[in-house]
C-alpha cells in the first residue's frame, strides 16, 4: 500500500504512515491502538558509553532491571538530605526569631 499524503509504500497492514503519520485506510476513528511505550536509555551514569554498552542498559532497562544500577545517581540521596537539614535549620532559626519576639512581647506587657 502507498501512502494518501506522503506517497511512500508502506505495510498493507499499517495504521498510520511511517513517514509522515497520517491515518490509513486501516485506521478506525473509534478505536485507538495502544501503542508500546520505548524509553531510550543514554548510557549515561555509570559505566562506559558506547553504542553496545547504551543498547544493552536499554534491553536491562525494558527488561525490568537498571543492569546493575541504581535508576537514580546516589548523589541525588546526598543532595536532598543536605536540602532537608538546611530547611530544617532555617525553620528552627525562624521560629526561634519568632518565639524571641513573643517573649518580649510579654516582658512589656506583664513584665
Amino acid at each position: 500500500m502507498y501512502c494518501s499524503k506522503c506517497g511512500q509504500k508502506i505495510d498493507d497492514e499499517a495504521v498510520t504512515c511511517p513517514f509522515c503519520g497520517v491515518a490509513t485506510k486501516n485506521f478506525h476513528a473509534g478505536q485507538r491502538q495502544q501503542q508500546p511505550m520505548v524509553f531510550m536509555n543514554s548510557g549515561g551514569g555509570g559505566g562506559g558509553g558506547g553504542a553496545s554498552s547504551s543498547s544493552s542498559s536499554s534491553s536491562a532497562a525494558a527488561a525490568g532491571g537498571y543492569g546493575g544500577r541504581t535508576p537514580y545517581p546516589i548523589q541525588s540521596v546526598g543532595v536532598h538530605i543536605l536540602l532537608f537539614l538546611f530547611t530544617a535549620g532555617l525553620g528552627n532559626i525562624i521560629y526561634y526569631f519568632s518565639v524571641r519576639s513573643r517573649q518580649k512581647q510579654w516582658h512589656i506587657m506583664y513584665g
